[in-house]
């Protein structure tokens, strides 16, 4: 029925025409016009028999009352032929006849079980009644929801961010299904992810983005090792499943307002808030791959010997934990629950074109690859020229643009030496490799000899997705392209970041639309210093000629990698921070400075100088727990900071 102008209900345009007309006889405007209740009852009754089968739904539940007529009698009518005369009928869509107790009965039992079976105690003289299931409408509207952590458990969001078009996902129904499982926990993503049935591969990619929206102080807190082992006994009934791709979902308009109006606020700091409590409302991750059952969950804790009571997922089985139990309850299909969820996704994913970059654009870079090269080089002849495009080629069609990924990289050495280097980034033909210079040495023997640093280096970018799978690294971090200008016959580079107190900030030189043959054969070294919270220092100097460049044709090709991590969230998991110059000196050597903890060297150290003299123009090296300064026109350092970050080992690692 329809409601014209809020006044009167109007029938729906498919109503057969004698239904329109009787309701339109009741509903005159003149009552004595109106027919009797007698008279209505027998024109019901006819036209209920003329139109045959008459099925009654009641408000959105997934069962259905179905009635056919009387012509045979039930103990001869198989349910393949009742399917039969309600598809002929047309006015009904429904997956599986129900018994009694709800049970779901199989396509491929129906020839063999009989009407009388499933009849409704309730009787009429005209019709048997029986029930229907539509079990798809139960576990789809399961399936419509995002996902959210609540004390370590997961409970549905209470709003809706998409829906899903039930014609073109792809489902099961299983007859029986039966699963044992024991796990020793760990860790708290062991026992977060197994506690709640949900895939530890496919979160554990997304833990980097969804510790942002869970307000841990970094990804890696979940990973933290337990004192005890926590042991999780699972057993489980599977009975369905759903597969749903991105493309047979659509969207709420509201879900897409609510995103709109968190990426308006005017600083990154409100739009990450913003974000955070839209995965409240509408949940922090959904599943593209979702099972249903129930299932029991035992977990005890070593060391531990008070009784917890199991959870059951899918009712009460009124202390009765064992599996016939947990059969007999799930024989009604509306107790299945989700007990599985697989190829789980950030919320946000579901979003397509420019709200989705704009996302990724506040939540920042990622750690795309890391390494550590060794070198051999004889650096009295050329320079040390590594290229990094086979990286890049792996990458390409992962990130959002390969050409807005960048570089750091720092010189790096086990044992103690004179040496130190320059390191810069030269794109040749749009493709990045680092370039290393000898640039100091005690004499000129040491130039002559072979010499075998080590290169650390890292590719920071924006993944496609939001569960990118090579985003191992748990660390987001900004990062910019700046270009230089000249002022007052300096090199600069403006940018806008945090303040340099609160931060770790690197850099790195890039020269643009070079070429092989010339890297390979230039003396031209370029390098920075952070001179202000936004603000950073370039030089170019020629090594055969031992002096300042000043070319302007240089400048044009010269740019600076910029990227920082937030020291306050950073500094503990990531050991990212800043050494105090004049606190930090080496007593044994000069221009060496001890960083605060003695660190494995096994994965990349990047550093970086911060310094509000312009003139201070040198590299930094690591050399084993210690950095040490290169520099031409300053021979000491004697204050400012170094800022450092050991980059972590990848979370799959930890």
């Amino acid at each position: 029925m329809l409601v014209c102008l809020g006044q009167k209900e109007l029938p729906s345009e498919d109503t057969p025409k004698r239904y329109a007309q009787l309701y339109f006889d009741c509903v005159d405007m003149d009552p004595k016009k109106r027919p009797d209740i007698i008279s209505v009852l027998n024109s019901l009754e006819s036209l209920i028999a003329d139109y045959g089968q008459t099925i009654e739904t009641i408000g959105q539940s997934c069962i259905i009352y179905a009635r056919i007529n009387k012509n045979q009698s039930p103990d001869v009518i198989n349910l393949d032929q009742v399917r039969q005369m309600l598809n002929d009928e047309g006015t009904l869509n429904f997956d599986y006849f129900l018994s009694n107790e709800n049970e779901l009965i199989f396509r491929e039992h129906e020839i063999n079980t009989y009407l009388e079976s499933i009849l409704l105690k309730f009787t009429n003289e005209n019709f048997y009644y029986f029930q229907v299931a539509d079990v798809w409408m139960q576990l789809i509207k399961m399936s419509e929801h995002g996902f959210i952590f609540d004390n370590g458990h997961i409970k549905n969001a209470p709003r809706q961010a998409f829906e899903i078009i039930m014609d073109k996902i792809e489902s099961k129904i299983f007859h029986k299904l039966c699963e044992q499982k024991k796990k020793v926990c760990r860790h708290e993503l062991d026992v977060l992810c197994n506690r709640n049935l949900v895939s530890y591969g496919d979160i554990s990619t997304i833990m980097p983005w969804l510790s942002i929206f869970l307000e841990t102080t970094s990804p890696m807190q979940k990973l933290e090792y337990k004192k005890d082992e926590v042991i999780i006994l699972i057993e489980k009934l599977e009975k369905a499943e759903v597969f749903i791709s991105r493309e047979n979902m659509n969207v709420t308009e509201d879900f897409k307002e609510q995103v709109k109006n968190a990426l308006s606020c005017d600083n990154n700091d409100d739009k990450i808030e913003k974000l955070r409590e839209i995965t409240k409302e509408y949940g922090s991750f959904y599943a593209r791959h979702i099972i249903f059952g129930g299932a029991i969950i035992e977990e005890t804790i070593t060391n531990n010997s008070s009784f917890v009571k199991p959870k059951v997922i899918g009712g009460d089985l009124n202390d009765d934990y064992s599996s016939k139990a947990l059969e007999e309850l799930l024989k009604d299909f509306k107790k299945w629950k989700i007990i599985g969820y697989d190829d789980v996704h950030l919320i946000f994913d579901i979003l397509d074109g420019d709200l989705r970059r704009e996302i990724l654009n506040v939540l920042g870079y990622r750690i795309l690859k890391a390494n550590i090269k060794d070198i051999s080089c004889d650096f009295s002849k050329k320079p040390y020229v590594y290229s990094l495009a086979e990286e890049f080629e792996k990458l390409s069609g992962k990130v959002l643009n390969i050409h807005d990924c960048h570089i750091f990289a720092s010189i790096m050495n086990k044992q103690a030496t004179d040496d130190a280097f320059s390191l810069r980034v030269e794109y040749i033909d749009n493709n990045p490799y680092i370039v290393v210079h000898l640039i100091t040495s005690q004499s000129s023997q040491h130039k002559k000899r072979k010499i075998y640093p080590k290169i650390g280096w890292i590719i920071i970018g924006q993944p496609n997705y939001f569960d990118f799978d090579l985003a191992e690294y748990p660390v987001v971090l900004r990062s910019g392209k700046f270009p230089v200008s000249k002022l007052n016959n300096q090199y600069r580079a403006e940018f806008e970041f945090l303040k340099c107190d609160n931060t770790c900030l690197l850099s790195t030189c890039v020269f643009e639309a070079s070429k092989l043959d010339e890297v390979s054969k230039t003396s031209i070294v370029v390098g920075t210093h952070i001179s202000s919270n936004c603000s950073a220092c370039l030089f170019v100097y020629d090594l055969k000629k031992n002096m300042i460049v000043d070319d302007d044709s240089l400048l044009q090709r010269l740019k600076l990698f910029i990227c920082t991590i937030d020291m306050h969230n950073a500094a503990k998991k990531y050991n990212a921070g800043q050494i105090d110059i004049g606190k930090q000196m080496c007593e044994t050597q000069p221009n060496a400075f001890n960083f605060p903890e003695n660190k494995n060297r096994n994965e990349p150290v990047l550093v970086n100088l911060f310094s509000e003299s312009c003139q201070n123009h040198g590299f930094l090296n690591v050399i084993s727990d210690k950095v040490i300064y290169g520099g031409f026109n300053t021979k000491t350092l004697s204050s400012g900071k170094i800022s450092y970050f050991f980059v972590p080992k990848k979370s799959n690692e930890a």
